[in-house]
C-alpha cells in the first residue's frame, strides 16, 4: 500500500489555512485608507455617516493591516475599559447579524 499523504485529503483542505492574497489585501488596505479619509471629512456634517464610515474603515484596516492590528492591541492595553465597551459592543452587533 502507498503511503497516504495527510494534507491531499479533502479534510485536511478545508482546516488548512488560505494562501495570502497580497492584491486583496493590497484593494482591501487602499479602499481602507479612503474610506477613512473620507470619513474624517464628513465626520464634522451634522449627519453621522462619518462617524460609521470611520467605524467601518478601522474595521477592514484591522483585518488586513498588521500596523493596524498593533495600534489596537497597544490602545487596548493602555485603556481597557473602552476595550471591554468595545468588545461588549462587538459581541451584541455579532449576535444581531446571526439572527
Amino acid at each position: 500500500m502507498a503511503p497516504v499523504d495527510p494534507t491531499s485529503s479533502p479534510a485536511a483542505s478545508r482546516t488548512r489555512a488560505r494562501k495570502p492574497r497580497p492584491l486583496g489585501r493590497r484593494l482591501a488596505a487602499v479602499g481602507g485608507a479612503l474610506l477613512l479619509g473620507t470619513g474624517l471629512v464628513v465626520f464634522v456634517t451634522p449627519i453621522p455617516f462619518g462617524g460609521i464610515m470611520v467605524g467601518v474603515a478601522l474595521a477592514v484596516l484591522i483585518r488586513v493591516s498588521p500596523t493596524a492590528r498593533l495600534v489596537r492591541r497597544t490602545l487596548s492595553r493602555r485603556y481597557p475599559d473602552t476595550a471591554r465597551r468595545l468588545e461588549a459592543l462587538r459581541q451584541r452587533v455579532r449576535a444581531y447579524l446571526r439572527r
